[in-house]
């Protein structure tokens, strides 16, 4: 639709230019949000790994030390937990498994789809981000389309998808049709409790003064730069988060193991 339009206006030189700055958009977006997702989860993996070779195969191998000695709760209860790591393996880990594959299952389907799109937008932390994304892809593409000379109503049509949030889509579906019957951009904008006011400021003065594809343009660099700096708090804050939570771990079990060594069992319970 758009490279028709720019067809028509004789101007398809200038919209192939904005369709290339526009995915190049979209490009750097995703990147940001793929990379501040993929850093903890790594971090997460590598703790739990870690946690794995010490109680499948490192308190093993120094369990025989306390065969013959009384060791304290938390000790106890390491070396359970390491037994059973060592010899119940072929249950656990189908298990594991098969719970791992039901839930990537589960979490492709539309049904889980559509509630976990709803429950984003009621988190708190999560929310704002969520928010921040999509709008800035809804406006970009906005921009995009308008100043390839589509209408507003057409560009509306077309947009919606990139939302990636069934909620928000009916919000933007129902001030798409509400314009079609009459009523103005800025008017159903402040009518709907989930669009940001600064959005629905900007967006009417862009009405008013004949601009809305340059404002569009200005409120998606605005969340587009919201979007970098809250993934970048969100990657700060989780590293150290994550290497305590690893430090507690591997802690936990190194003390369970020198404790009864050091024969001060009692400072445990």
């Amino acid at each position: 639709s758009m490279v028709a339009a720019g067809e028509a206006a004789g101007a398809l030189e200038i919209v192939l230019e904005r369709l290339h700055q526009y995915l190049q958009k979209q490009q750097q977006l995703k990147s940001q949000i793929s990379t501040a997702m993929i850093y903890p989860a790594v971090l997460a993996s590598f703790s739990l790994l870690m946690v794995i070779m010490l109680l499948g195969f490192v308190v093993p191998s120094l369990e025989a030390m306390f065969e013959d000695r009384e060791v304290n709760t938390l000790t106890a209860a390491v070396l359970g937990l390491s037994r059973f790591l060592s010899n119940y393996w072929f249950v656990y880990i189908p298990m594991l498994a098969l719970i791992g594959g039901g839930a990537y299952y589960q979490m492709r389907t539309p049904r889980f789809r559509l509630w976990w799109q709803a429950q984003s937008l009621r988190i708190p932390g999560i929310r704002g981000l969520v928010m921040q994304a999509a709008l800035a892809r809804y406006c970009r593409t906005m921009a995009t389309l308008l100043e390839g000379g589509l209408t507003l109503v057409e560009a509306m049509d077309i947009t919606g998808g990139v939302l990636k949030n069934a909620t928000l889509e009916a919000v933007f579906d129902r001030i798409r049709q509400h314009i079609v019957d009459g009523s103005s951009l800025s008017r159903e904008l402040s009518k709907q409790p989930l669009i940001p006011q600064m959005m629905t400021r900007m967006l009417a003065v862009g009405e008013e003064t004949g601009s809305s594809a340059a404002m569009f343009g200005r409120v998606a660099d605005i969340y587009e730069q919201d979007v970098e700096k809250n993934l970048g708090r969100v990657t700060a804050l989780a590293q150290p988060v994550i290497l305590v939570f690893m430090g507690l771990l591997v802690g936990t079990v190194l003390l369970a193991v020198l404790l009864p060594l050091l024969d001060i069992s009692g400072f445990a319970g």
